[in-house]
């Protein structure tokens, strides 16, 4: 996939190889932006579309939790700990 923005591409680069050492014990929570005006299926889109991303760059799909909306600022990544098996 291609960002419109190639500096996300990076950005999402560099949070997959940072994760890849705490996968066991590390979630990611996308929350991407949205206002008012905004339809929640497009927020879901831009969500889904992080979490192919990740996925992509190698991000187990176990790890990362249901996408939701974020502030209108921007894209919010949240990383926590949570064993595997929970």
């Amino acid at each position: 996939m291609q960002f419109s923005k190639p500096a996300l591409g990076a950005v999402l680069e560099q949070v997959a190889i940072g994760f890849k050492p705490y996968a066991a014990t590390t979630e990611v929570r996308i929350a991407a932006p949205g206002d008012d005006r905004t339809p929640a299926r497009l927020v879901q889109e831009r969500a889904a579309s992080v979490r192919d991303e990740l996925i992509a760059r190698g991000v187990p799909a176990s790890r990362i939790t249901e996408p939701g909306p974020a502030s209108p600022a921007g894209l919010e990544l949240l990383l926590s700990d949570r064993p595997l098996n929970t």
